[in-house]
C-alpha cells in the first residue's frame, strides 16, 4: 500500500465536522477507494449521500461502502423501530439505502478481516448493537480509529462512564475497558469521533491512572 493510497483512504474515515478536508484537491470524491463505517447514526452516514435532482445519490461514486451487515439488518428490521431509533431508520432511508441501491455497499461479517487490505474491523458492541471500530496495521505502527466507543476524554479515565447515547450501557462500558486494553497492549494511536481538537491521541499512564494525550 503506497503512503499515496494510504492517505485517500484515511481520509474517508471523516466526520462532518471535517468535512471541509473531503473537498480539498488531494481528496478528490471520484478518487476515493473506500468508506468505511463504525455504525449506522446520523453524524456517522448522514454524508454518504449527497442531493441531486431531489435524488439522494452516492457522495463518493467510486468507493466501495463498507459496514455491518448485521447493523443494517438490525436498523432495517421494524421491530427495532422505536422511538430511541427513529433517527437511524429515516437516516438509513436516505443515507444508506442508496448507496445499496447503487451496488456500492460491501456488507460484511466482523471478524477481524481485513477489509480493504490493511484496515480490519473488530465488533465494538453498546454504542449500538453491532457498533464496530476499526483497525488500521502500517510495519509496526497501529492506528485504531474507535467510532462510538467513547465521546469525551474523561471516559479514558473513567471508562464506566457511559454516554446517554449509548444503547447497551453495560455492553458499552465492557467495549469500552476493552478498546483501551488494546490500544494499552499496542501504544496505538486512537482517532476519536467526539473528542475536541485534533480528536487524535493516545493514551498516558500516570500514577492516577491511564490519561488522554492530543496529538
Amino acid at each position: 500500500m503506497t503512503r499515496r493510497d494510504l492517505m485517500r483512504r484515511i481520509s474517508i474515515i471523516c466526520r462532518p465536522r471535517i468535512w471541509k478536508t473531503c473537498h480539498r484537491p488531494a481528496f478528490s470524491r471520484k478518487r476515493s477507494t473506500s468508506v468505511l463505517l463504525t455504525h449506522l447514526h446520523v453524524d456517522h452516514v448522514g454524508w454518504n449521500t449527497r442531493e441531486r435532482d431531489g435524488v439522494q445519490v452516492p457522495t463518493f461514486p467510486n468507493a466501495r461502502y463498507v459496514f455491518s451487515r448485521e447493523e443494517f439488518e438490525f436498523f432495517s428490521n421494524p421491530a427495532n423501530n422505536t422511538a430511541r431509533n427513529r433517527t437511524s431508520f429515516v437516516t438509513r432511508e436516505d443515507s444508506v439505502d442508496p448507496i445499496i441501491n447503487a451496488g456500492l455497499a460491501d456488507l460484511i461479517e466482523v471478524d477481524g478481516t481485513e477489509v480493504p487490505e490493511g484496515f480490519s474491523f473488530h465488533a465494538t458492541p453498546g454504542h449500538t448493537p453491532h457498533h464496530a471500530s476499526v483497525v488500521l496495521r502500517s510495519g509496526n505502527e497501529l492506528i485504531l480509529f474507535t467510532g462510538d466507543v467513547m465521546h469525551h476524554p474523561v471516559q479514558v479515565s473513567y471508562p464506566e462512564w457511559n454516554s446517554v447515547f449509548d444503547a447497551e450501557p453495560e455492553t458499552a462500558v465492557t467495549s469500552r475497558k476493552r478498546v483501551l486494553e488494546y490500544a494499552r497492549a499496542n501504544n496505538a494511536v486512537l482517532f476519536t469521533s467526539h473528542f475536541p481538537m485534533t480528536s487524535a491521541g493516545r493514551l498516558q499512564s500516570g500514577e492516577a491512572g491511564d490519561g488522554w494525550s492530543f496529538l
